[in-house]
């Protein structure tokens, strides 16, 4: 956007001067003795409600009054002229009915406070007096405080009031009187988007109210976090109604606004009264602060500013930042519904909202991840402090990747951009630093976001599977760590070091080490933000060293055997484990593969042989198609499977691991196979295979569908997936057992009471 002629001018007005802002109307409207009659004016003699106290409404009904109060702050010094509109929303006006006429207050609110400065100024070369820049700020005070408003609801609100503001000619906007940090954001969210509509950047001005000598917001918001809370906005001044120390350092102008006396050592640009201030009082302000030099605005520092109740600062520099799950000690606390029994749209907010209650977590900022969009706008709707969204990707492309930055943007957040396009995900270090570089531009060039409020995930997968595909992986994660820092000035990586240790989650311990290591070697490489729950994550220098070196091995390639090294490790460990009768005997992930490969061996010996005789027919038909959601690991089970079913000689048609929604839906439309099997072992997969089951219900497929995986449970399946299904939904806990779930779906004689068994067994779960 290009900055509008007022944003420019007021700029140059405060780089030379401390600009004086006029009080509230409050007190001029007391002393003005306004009657009934005075409110209601012609427009409003039979309106049914009493209008006394509806200051805004004199814009309409009284406009020479206000134009009169408008002149007694010109001419007692002030340089800007808040329009008489701190109530002209619906929300505002609700009380007094009038919620269908708040643009038009607001737009003759600017109007009489335009035709004021006119009539000033005429005055003033009629007189052959200088005549020095006046602002018209289009005043906008909270709407639906203390109500149960939908932030949406807000937003709307407040785009009407701005539209009338600028309409009737606002120089600038200031959102004012905030005590609630998330009704300004509404505020600051309706201003953006419609500068963003006018293709012009007016000033924005903040003005929050503190109170008590720790500078707390009513909701309990300290100052400096409030800064932080706004800080991706594009504002032009922050300020309060008490001691701006706390926000000396922001890099956009400082403001005082308050009744009492604002002490004359104060480093500011903006002075200002607010309800009860009198012209009288401006006039001594003017005067007080005359020959002040203007607070020098510092330079950017491109610090990560983030927020809860308190300020959270990611400097250059910093070594790590832990973002966990709530009570698992992060700095930045991390909330994720996708796999959970609620619907995350609707869960999202109360989760947020009553976890928000908790001071000793209300205090951190919040990471709201979901890999569905609605989710993560519904979570950004209910948070007052600047947290981040997790995530975005060009997956969608470019296009749609733009809108939901935008969106983002707007709302105040900093954003997680996950290395994956159209092509899925990158795992190479030249595609990671393609599409990192491609997100920068798209992000930095085109939107101007701020370089500071992006982190890259260049993803994180699963190692040490017994089926290491990509063995490069996690090495070119390093290297990426280290494109990022020194390529794209002030962008950040973060990592999802929970997915890392995965073959061996059997042992706690072994996957602690495997995350101290690999932290270890990505925060050297310039990783700063690392996402699970890493509090029995040793130091690196408290790992054995023959673990660390093996482990080593396996993160950077060092050797072919390192996935078989570390299982020999594993298995040494847990028998001794066992001896002294604790948890030892335990299988882990690359020990199943070797098995699944013994496994396979005779499966296809048994086939073969049952190929080359008499093979027994099964008492059924049926042709199932086989599909793992999950693109970062391999899905043993999905596998055996396979080659089970066809051993009982019933066809497969199998999609491997990664289907997309699209795919899938053309498999069955072509196949038409008579079942599916879904697995999915990640919160990823569960929430792409929810996806499929919508779109098969709203294309009208009724295949039967079973599911399974460690993301799945039967609860999850009764709940969240088969209330969403045309067709049944089984859920599979052991694919040895899929063979008898076909042929009772299949088996026409036995289909009904398994049907019926089904269907009461997931409703009791619904209402357990």
């Amino acid at each position: 956007m290009n900055l509008s002629k007022s944003y420019q001018d007021l700029i140059s007005c405060c780089n030379h001067q401390i600009v004086i802002l006029d009080g509230g109307f409050g007190a001029m409207v007391q002393r003005s003795h306004l009657t009934e009659a005075d409110f209601r004016g012609k427009m409003f003699a039979d309106h049914y409600v009493n209008l006394t106290g509806d200051n805004d409404v004199l814009c309409l009904t009284a406009a020479g009054k206000v134009k009169s109060i408008h002149l007694d702050y010109l001419n007692a010094g002030a340089d800007l002229i808040r329009t008489n509109t701190f109530g002209a929303t619906s929300f505002g006006q609700a009380k007094y009915r009038l919620e269908h006429m708040a643009y038009d207050i607001a737009k003759a609110g600017a109007q009489v406070a335009r035709d004021a400065v006119k009539e000033y100024n005429e005055l003033r070369a009629l007189k052959g007096a200088m005549i020095t820049p006046k602002f018209v700020v289009g005043s906008i005070g909270p709407a639906g405080e203390n109500q149960d408003v939908a932030f949406g609801d807000l937003v709307r609100a407040y785009g009407e009031q701005v539209r009338g503001l600028l309409d009737g000619g606002a120089d600038a906007l200031l959102v004012e009187g905030v005590s609630d940090t998330l009704n300004g954001r509404a505020a600051l969210y309706a201003i953006c988007k419609e500068c963003e509509s006018r293709g012009e950047l007016f000033p924005i001005m903040v003005s929050g109210v503190v109170t008590g000598g720790d500078s707390r917001l009513q909701t309990g918001q300290t100052a400096r976090a409030f800064w932080h809370s706004v800080s991706s906005f594009p504002i032009f001044s922050i300020g309060f109604n008490s001691c701006v120390r706390d926000v000396n350092d922001a890099y956009v102008r400082v403001s005082v606004v308050a009744d009492g006396e604002i002490p004359e050592e104060s480093s500011v640009n903006i002075v200002g009264g607010c309800s009860a201030t009198t012209p009288e009082a401006i006039r001594a302000l003017a005067r007080t602060f005359a020959h002040r030099d203007p607070r020098k605005v510092p330079a950017r520092d491109y610090d990560l500013l983030l927020s809860g109740l308190d300020p959270m600062e990611v400097e250059p520099g910093c070594r790590f930042v832990n973002i966990a799950p709530p009570g698992k000690g992060g700095q930045v606390i991390a909330v994720n519904l996708d796999g959970d029994l609620e619907d995350p749209k609707s869960g999202m907010p109360r989760l947020l909202n009553d976890m928000l209650k908790d001071p000793a977590l209300a205090k951190s900022p919040v990471m709201i991840e979901s890999l569905r969009w609605d989710v993560l706008l519904s979570g950004m709707e209910c948070v007052q402090g600047k947290g981040i969204v997790n995530s975005i990707s060009l997956k969608e492309g470019e296009e749609v990747f733009l809108t939901k930055a935008e969106e983002i943007r707007r709302h105040g957040f900093a954003v997680v951009c996950r290395a994956e396009d159209e092509n899925g995900l990158a795992l190479t270090c030249g595609r990671r630093e393609e599409l990192i570089g491609r997100m920068y531009r798209l992000l930095v060039g085109k939107l101007n976001f701020a370089p500071e409020d992006i982190l890259f995930d260049p993803v994180v997968i699963p190692i040490g599977t017994g089926r290491d595909e990509h063995p490069e992986t996690i090495k070119a994660f390093f290297e990426t760590c280290r494109y990022v820092k020194d390529n794209l000035p002030h962008a950040h990586v973060v990592g999802d070091v929970s997915l890392l240790g995965y073959a061996f989650r059997e042992d706690p311990f072994l996957r602690g080490a495997m995350n101290s290591v690999f932290l270890y070697h990505a925060t050297h490489a310039g990783m700063v933000f690392g996402i699970g729950d890493l509090q029995s994550v040793p130091p690196y220098a408290d790992v054995p060293s023959e673990l660390s070196h093996r482990i080593e091995d396996l993160l950077f390639n060092r050797s072919a055997g390192a996935t078989d090294a570390l299982l020999e490790y594993a298995e040494a460990c847990s028998r001794n484990k066992g001896k002294d009768g604790s948890d030892g005997g335990k299988i882990f992930m690359p020990r199943l593969e070797k098995r699944f490969v013994e496994l396979k061996q005779k499966l296809s010996a048994k086939r073969q042989a049952l190929e080359s005789g008499d093979r027994p027919r099964p008492p059924f038909q049926a042709k199932i198609l086989l599909v793992s959601m999950d693109s970062v690991i391999h899905d043993i089970d999905r596998d055996i499977l396979s080659e089970l079913l066809s051993c009982y000689g019933i066809p497969v048609v199998d999609l491997g691991r990664g289907g997309s929604c699209e795919k899938i839906v053309e498999a069955v439309l072509f196949e038409q196979p008579d079942m599916v099997y879904l697995s999915a072992q990640f919160k990823a997969g569960l929430s792409e295979m929810r996806r499929v089951v919508r779109e098969f219900k709203r294309q009208e497929i009724g295949t039967a569908l079973m599911v399974g995986g460690d993301a799945v449970s039967d609860a999850l399946a009764s709940v969240r997936i088969a209330p969403v299904a045309l067709g049944p939904v089984i859920y599979v806990s052991d694919v040895r057992k899929t063979v008898k779930v076909v042929e009772a779906y299949m088996d026409e004689s036995k289909r009904p009471a398994f049907l019926a068994a089904l269907k009461a067994h997931q409703d009791k779960l619904r209402l357990s």
